[in-house]
């Protein structure tokens, strides 16, 4: 897991709430291959990940929208 990094604040217990987040490209079903770690993320955070497939232009998107309110 060399070079991963952790996104945020932990505000769960840590042996339920958080995972290791993997690019889904290399290994796209529920097992990887640890090659492809990025990090830690906290278990939604690796979630709407998942939702978003992996695009950053779609959370721009989210975040654009969400600073309007």
């Amino acid at each position: 897991m060399a070079g991963a990094r952790y996104a945020g604040e932990h505000r769960g217990k840590f042996d339920k709430d958080v995972v290791i987040d993997h690019d889904h490209s290399c290994c796209p079903k529920r097992t990887f291959c640890g090659e492809c770690v990025r990090g830690i993320l906290h278990r939604r955070c690796n979630s709407a990940i998942g939702y978003l497939r992996d695009d950053p232009d779609t959370f721009e998107r989210i975040a654009e929208y969400l600073r309007g309110y």
